[in-house]
């Protein structure tokens, strides 16, 4: 029984009620402090040791991860909310005490996720990113030794580290991604990705903004193997818009075969990495591929206006993004027009079928992650509602059926490889089914594949043996029918 939105939050693991416990380390005492039918989790001690902030789920009628808030507790007392702001990533504490900083959504799209200093006297939040035109965090802020706070950045498809309050930037543009910092007084850890690496361990020196890698897990497991490096690409939509990414280019003088691969989100992005989920886009450029990485509108790090361009017109908003640079690539001699495949992973693999169901170009297709029916989503994933919100317009079927891929599922022709998760929350595996029945029906060719145990995220963080089966499976359903 619930009456609860929450009952199946992926994102905290389960249908449990997590809480907070305070430890004493000198006598392993222990005390729960916080309780009840409600969610608390991600606590962070105040500077002064006092009090804990964390996030908090406790209004029934919007309870699922989308919601979260934040709140502060006196180990003792009842917690409190703080602000009014909703649907935390990650916070902290200001070096002062007297407020918190949070990464946080906004509502319905309408701008990148921001980083907030909220009071704990009630007085206004201030948006500590407001001067960055294009930036976005979703990562939590770190505080030095003496004092200062330090956040991730995402730019335009890099990562810059600033220092807030006031605001400025400590590293220069870059081709990589940082993962995580830790900083100290003069000097940060991080771990980073980037062209040359799939992650690394950096000290980053805060005053000259140079990086110095520690590790070279890469290189040393890699050491025999040579893979291409992505090129920057930008293309003009004929809307006006200016779209862009990047595109593993084939040696080859002739035009040869393309796969667009799409990322997720809507508002995920693509950066010129090492894939950790995608080693199949390095194998397939080594057989003689273009890969073609766009990041078009909806996409993070691109400003506000981009960011919000696709909300409640997901599908439609951004097919002319996606399609239009393939035709610049044909006419430019790169790309062979009765050579192109298309593949994406969770939004990915909802814009898969989506292009699939309203263009006919592709020879071969690979839908991961990805989702088809939008009106039966909004009920059965685990933050179904909230996410109808935020990206596709509410739960109303008149506004979720134009935007859902299985209206027009009639009209697919494209060999399809239906790859997902058999535990998925975030995608429920009907999604997956649903699909996969209504093209093996009307005589299309397809498979579908699902991994035991798997949730959404098992491309980054699941079993090795099923990631490498999903490259396997995507390079030999691609390499055999384009």
């Amino acid at each position: 029984m619930t009456r609860r939105l929450g009952y199946r939050d992926g994102t905290l693991r389960g249908y449990r009620r997590p809480h907070l416990f305070v430890i004493e380390l000198a006598t392993g005492k222990t005390t729960q402090v916080t309780d009840g039918d409600w969610s608390a989790h991600s606590p962070v001690w105040s500077p002064d040791g006092t009090q804990l902030a964390f996030a908090g789920l406790r209004d029934a009628r919007t309870d699922n991860s989308l919601s979260t808030a934040p709140f502060v507790l006196t180990p003792g007392d009842e917690p409190r909310r703080v602000g009014t702001e909703d649907m935390l990533r990650a916070l902290t504490w200001a070096p002062d005490g007297d407020a918190l900083i949070m990464a946080r959504l906004a509502a319905r799209s309408e701008t990148q996720p921001r980083l907030l200093r909220v009071p704990l006297d009630g007085s206004a939040a201030t948006d500590l990113l407001e001067e960055i035109d294009y930036g976005s965090t979703l990562s939590a802020p770190t505080t030095t030794s003496d004092g200062r706070v330090l956040t991730t950045v995402n730019e335009r498809g890099t990562t810059r580290v600033y220092e807030l309050d006031p605001l400025r930037a400590l590293t220069d543009e870059e081709q990589i991604w940082i993962t995580a910092l830790s900083a100290a007084t003069t000097r940060a850890a991080i771990t980073y990705a980037s062209p040359d690496t799939y992650g690394e361990v950096a000290i980053l020196d805060l005053s000259t903004g140079v990086h110095k890698v520690l590790t070279s897990y890469t290189a040393d497991a890699l050491h025999d193997v040579d893979w291409a490096r992505p090129e920057p690409r930008t293309f003009q939509i004929s809307d006006g818009t200016t779209v862009s990414g990047w595109l593993f280019k084939s040696d080859s003088q002739r035009p040869g075969p393309l796969l667009l691969d799409i990322h997720g989100g809507p508002h995920g992005w693509w950066a010129p990495l090492m894939q950790l989920g995608q080693p199949y886009q390095l194998a397939l450029a080594a057989a003689g591929w273009s890969i073609l990485l766009l990041n078009p509108r909806g996409s993070d790090g691109f400003g506000d206006d981009f960011h919000a361009a696709v909300y409640a017109k997901q599908g439609f908003g951004d097919e002319a993004d996606l399609l239009e640079p393939i035709d610049q690539l044909v006419a430019e001699g790169i790309a062979d027009p009765d050579r192109l495949a298309v593949a994406g992973y969770s939004y990915g693999g909802y814009m898969t079928n989506w292009l699939t169901a309203h263009a006919t170009r592709f020879r071969a297709a690979v839908s991961g992650g990805g989702m088809c029916d939008l009106v039966s989503l909004g009920g059965t994933a685990d933050v179904g509602v909230g996410m109808m919100d935020l990206i596709y317009g509410g739960t109303d079927p008149a506004v979720l059926r134009p935007q859902s891929p299985y209206e027009s599922v009639r009209d697919v022709r494209t060999p399809t490889l239906i790859l997902h998760g058999a535990d998925d929350d975030r995608s429920p595996v009907g999604q997956a089914e649903q699909w996969f029945a209504a093209l093996h029906t009307q005589e299309v060719e397809t498979e579908l594949v699902l991994y035991p145990g798997a949730g959404h995220l098992f491309l980054s963080s699941g079993r090795p043996s099923h990631r490498l089966d999903y490259s396997r499976r995507t390079f030999a359903w691609l390499t055999d029918r384009v």
